[in-house]
């Protein structure tokens, strides 16, 4: 089954739910918040304090392809 631009786009995830995101800098899991999503990007927010960074970005086509990138907690 092929996937299509369509489809890409209808992935969505709920805003109002916690995740753990893979951060493939340092290749650790981040608790994050979900800000924003596009038609093409998910942009989560880090909660852990020990975190240099603010943001991770997520693309949806990565995520298709690996649904390990993001877990709901």
């Amino acid at each position: 089954m092929s996937i299509t631009i369509d489809d890409i786009r209808k992935i969505f995830l709920d805003t109002n739910k916690k995740y753990m995101v893979k951060d493939n800098s340092n290749l650790r899991r981040l608790e994050c918040c979900l800000t924003q999503q596009t038609d093409f990007l998910f942009i989560f927010t880090c909660t852990q304090e020990s975190y240099e960074k603010n943001k991770i970005c997520i693309s949806k086509i990565d995520y298709y392809l690996n649904h390990n990138l993001i877990k709901e907690i």
